[in-house]
């Protein structure tokens, strides 16, 4: 698997994450305290590894 192609699929498995953690907040499943708790440690992308501080 070449780099390029495991980023790709990293970034887009990223969105998936957050998208489907925006429909929870929006389906009264998680609170959007519990979203930004989880989404704030979640990476960038996989360029940027690092969650933000």
């Amino acid at each position: 698997m070449t780099d390029s192609f495991k980023n790709a699929m990293i970034n887009r498995s990223l969105g998936d994450i957050k998208n489907n953690l925006q429909f929870l907040v929006e389906s009264n499943v998680i609170t959007s305290a519990q979203h930004d708790i989880i989404a704030a440690q979640l990476p960038v992308s996989a360029e940027n590894p690092l969650s933000p501080p």
